[in-house]
């Protein structure tokens, strides 16, 4: 157990990915205290590393449901401070998952600036009916990215609730109301 341990410690160290992915191949063949040391491991690893590790282990889906809930666990831990870790809880979480992670998804949304990772988040809200992100989605409609205005709007008119349409109602009152703010109240109406 300890050499496996040492030498996955090493490869991250090295910055080795592909060795180290070749390494985790086995995870889930290993002793339960095995996975366990793996995984202290993969959180102490650089962001890069271990943001590749972790997708590389859930994207093989072989692992029991303790080892899953601990893989997921970090993911959600690390994506506090480093928010490209929520692409790999988007990526293989469940909808239940990632209901589960909406306080993270409110963080993100009011901290991150990286367009791609809060379009992704504004879309799946859309998508699982993430309605208690509302109030952080209208928020992008201010935005001067277009694609995150758009992405938002888009979301609160699939969301369709009252308080989609009142948000949409009080963005249609200001300087920001455009031809794809109305085309979204006149959908919900």
């Amino acid at each position: 157990m300890d050499d496996y341990i040492k030498q996955l410690e090493l490869l991250i160290k090295e910055e080795k990915i592909q060795e180290a992915r070749t390494a985790l191949a086995r995870f889930k063949s290993l002793a339960p205290g095995e996975r366990h040391r793996a995984i202290e491991v993969l959180a102490l690893a650089p962001d890069k590393m271990a943001l590749d590790l972790l997708d590389f282990l859930l994207d093989s889906g072989e692992c029991d449901g303790d080892t899953t809930q601990a893989l997921f666990q970090l993911v959600i831990d690390r994506a506090h401070l480093h928010y490209p870790f929520v692409l790999v809880l988007l990526k293989h979480g469940d909808p239940e998952r990632i209901r589960h992670s909406i306080p993270l998804f409110k963080h993100i949304l009011t901290k991150a600036t990286g367009q791609d990772l809060l379009d992704r988040i504004i879309r799946t809200a859309g998508t699982l009916g993430l309605d208690t992100l509302i109030d952080e989605i209208a928020e992008f409609v201010f935005y001067d990215d277009p694609v995150l205005k758009s992405s938002a709007i888009r979301t609160l008119e699939r969301l369709g609730t009252d308080k989609a349409r009142k948000k949409l109602e009080l963005i249609a009152a200001t300087e920001k109301a455009d031809q794809d703010v109305l085309d979204a109240l006149a959908f919900l109406k």
